[in-house]
């Protein structure tokens, strides 16, 4: 078996036989003493995996060292890349290295490769709900809350743009919109674009940010608009 990071898969790297991914992070629980009834959960919420990947390099006719210096370039990022293994193409993780060790061999090397999944979900297929001004019922996918983004192209000119849903999401935007204007929001970011430029100005204080939980949802907005979410699971 191998695997593909940041879209990129190594031939001269093998997963071992073995390896074995967690069915679930491990689960934090936020606690609460109360002198009546003993300890409460608060909330419960899934820590950050450490994922050791164990892995035999073959680098039969190239130095070990030029492909360690192959390696730190794939492999090291400031950000979180798409980590996918072979055996499940339909889903991946979101992944940054924290370490490599190996012990080496005058043909090959053998070790761990562990990746620090900060996001410990797996994520599944992008999806877009195409959202109209009559409210329509649709299903969000997955089985975690995911944030989500929108896009909006203005037909006419108008004063305002609403995107709400029955799970209790509304977004209120007050500004002269005109024909062509090309407005993106991005939950996560808490951030409205208006054709490239920050928008927030527009915001109204009505406003209630949410993510979209899975399961049946009715959306409407005010101009034709496309929702787009990535399924999350366990």
């Amino acid at each position: 078996m191998n695997f593909s990071f940041n879209g990129v898969t190594k031939e001269y790297i093998e997963v071992l036989h073995g390896f074995q991914r967690p069915m679930i992070a491990p689960i934090e629980h936020d606690l609460y003493e109360s002198r009546q009834n003993g300890v409460i959960v608060r909330k419960a919420r899934l820590a950050p995996i450490e994922l050791s990947v164990p892995v035999v390099i073959k680098h039969r006719g190239r130095s070990l060292e030029d492909v360690k210096t192959e390696l730190n370039g794939w492999l090291f990022h400031q950000e979180a890349k798409r980590l996918v293994f072979e055996d499940d193409p339909d889903r991946n993780y979101l992944a940054r290295l924290l370490s490599v060790e190996l012990e080496e061999y005058e043909h090959f090397a053998k070790g761990a490769i562990t990746f620090y999944l900060d996001q410990p979900y797996r994520f599944g297929a992008q999806r877009e709900l195409e959202v109209t001004p009559t409210a329509s019922e649709q299903t969000i996918t997955g089985q975690v809350e995911t944030p989500w983004t929108s896009e909006t192209t203005f037909s006419n000119a108008t004063s305002h743009f609403t995107l709400k849903t029955s799970q209790g999401m509304r977004i209120f935007l007050h500004y002269r919109f005109i024909s062509g204007d090309l407005l993106h929001i991005d939950y996560e970011k808490r951030k409205v674009t208006l054709n490239g430029q920050d928008l927030a100005a527009a915001i109204s204080l009505s406003s209630h940010w949410d993510s979209l939980k899975p399961g049946a949802i009715s959306l409407n907005a005010s101009e034709p608009t496309t929702v787009t979410y990535t399924e999350r699971y366990y």
